[in-house]
């Protein structure tokens, strides 16, 4: 199983309209036809990761590069996919119906994160792309601070990780 961060931006770097993963969260924004595609993953280490570690089942931190914060937890449905089909052009992702996603109570922020001694090399300064992995190690920090933010947050967590059957280490 891989950990992955995926960031998500309201507007892109190019200008055009991108989204926000509360509207997935949510269940308005359903990702059964993919997520990404040729207009929106263009960075090539993300399209390296999507076509080489991407599996169904993989655990993923939803982030939103707007307001800095994590919203939620998701798992990939699929490996990753091309656009256009055929392509060789790896940049598109199949993310779990919304229902099966964990939407936070209270969004942790990269300060938050910070300020708990958690601070996975995806967040420094300057890294570029969409999909991002994560260490077992850092996956589990980030559990930990979600977790420690609240109670309706430990509550939701531990519920979300006893049905994709993943242990946290204590």
């Amino acid at each position: 199983m891989n950990f992955w961060v995926v960031k998500c931006r309201e507007k892109k770097a190019d200008g055009k309209r991108g989204g926000h993963w509360d509207n997935y969260l949510k269940g308005n924004w359903e990702v059964s036809e993919g997520w990404g595609g040729k207009n929106w993953i263009k960075n090539n280490e993300s399209k390296k990761y999507i076509r080489d570690k991407v599996r169904k089942g993989d655990l993923v931190v939803c982030y939103q590069y707007e307001g800095r914060e994590i919203l939620g937890l998701t798992r990939m449905e699929s490996e990753g996919g091309e656009d256009p089909e055929d392509s060789g052009q790896f940049n598109t992702l199949f993310f779990s119906k919304s229902r099966k996603a964990l939407r936070l109570a209270q969004p942790i922020t990269i300060k938050e994160l910070r300020d708990s001694k958690c601070d996975p090399s995806c967040f420094k300064r300057g890294k570029q792309g969409t999909i991002f992995p994560l260490d077992k190690v850092e996956f589990d920090g980030i559990l930990a601070v979600i977790s420690n933010s609240s109670v309706s947050n430990k509550k939701k967590l531990h519920n979300w990780l006893n049905k994709v059957n993943y242990k946290l280490k204590a």
